[in-house]
């Protein structure tokens, strides 16, 4: 039997087979776009391309679980006398952090032989199954709850993450999230592969030698050129996976996302951020 609980919210992508494989457990998202509610999951590419035109046409919204709703999702676990590591959506990107923060320390209240350690993963999405799959390691080779979420939120603030979006025809936005888990600009291109080399060069160079987790959008040719090159690049240990609905919503319909976890640094932002320019800053088409 594990020493702890791991739980997730449902941004960071993980498909219902390996949550029943794990034995994680997911609070879900709601989302809505247009007159279409639904918690939020992954969706098939044709379902996802078709919520995302109703969503461009007609508007969305995003939900993060209120407190209310982590309160009953954590007292459900607390039940059991275990403890729970709960890795949840960056603080930067949503309210879950701060909900899942309160709701814990209410149901410590009520269940005073369970710890609750809530880790913000500095993450809107990849970075939270990368998170996932190290408290998975942990948990394997017996380590408490405590030493789980101190490890966990060391790799969180260790963590490099970049997207690729669409801002208009043509022209791609490379972006990323600093240590204290603010999402940034950091370039615009003329060329997919041209940001996405950025990416395979950040990861090259500073990688601590973890996989890669990148997370596909509604547009496959996108994730499969992306893929191309980063294996062109020296990047061999990739993990693929599709955007939850809220995450499909939030970064676009051609949008990928990428994380892995880098070596300690002690600027805030990452590697190819230059203040003052890259917001502006115009890469030609690179093969």
């Amino acid at each position: 039997m594990r020493n702890f609980f791991i739980t997730i919210d449902s941004t960071a992508a993980v498909t219902d087979e390996m949550l029943a494989h794990t034995g994680v457990s997911t609070i879900r998202f709601d989302v809505k776009a247009g007159n279409f509610s639904c918690p939020d999951g992954i969706l098939s590419y044709e379902n996802a391309k078709e919520l995302m035109h109703r969503a461009l046409t007609e508007g969305y919204a995003i939900n993060a679980p209120s407190a209310a709703r982590y309160e009953e999702f954590f007292d459900d676990l607390a039940e059991k006398n275990r403890n729970i590591i709960h890795i949840s959506c960056g603080a930067g990107f949503s309210d879950a952090y701060n909900n899942a923060v309160k709701a814990s320390r209410n149901t410590m209240v009520k269940f005073k032989r369970v710890s609750i350690y809530v880790v913000d993963s500095h993450s809107p999405c990849a970075g939270q199954a990368l998170l996932m799959d190290r408290a998975l390691a942990m948990c394997e080779n017996n380590a408490s709850a405590e030493e789980a979420f101190v490890e966990l939120s060391e790799g969180a603030a260790r963590l490099e993450q970049y997207a690729v979006s669409t801002a208009a025809h043509g022209i791609f936005v490379l972006t990323g999230v600093d240590n204290a888990g603010n999402g940034y600009n950091i370039r615009r291109y003329t060329s997919f592969n041209a940001a996405c080399r950025t990416i395979a060069d950040a990861y090259c160079q500073n990688a601590d030698g973890a996989p890669l987790y990148i997370f596909g959008s509604t547009e496959i040719q996108n994730m499969t050129k992306a893929v191309a090159r980063l294996r062109k690049s020296g990047c061999t240990d990739i993990r693929i996976s599709s955007m939850s609905i809220a995450g499909c919503l939030k970064a676009g319909p051609e949008a990928i996302c990428v994380a892995f976890f880098g070596k300690p640094r002690k600027s805030q932002k990452k590697s190819f951020y230059r203040p003052g320019k890259d917001s502006d800053f115009f890469t030609p088409d690179e093969e």
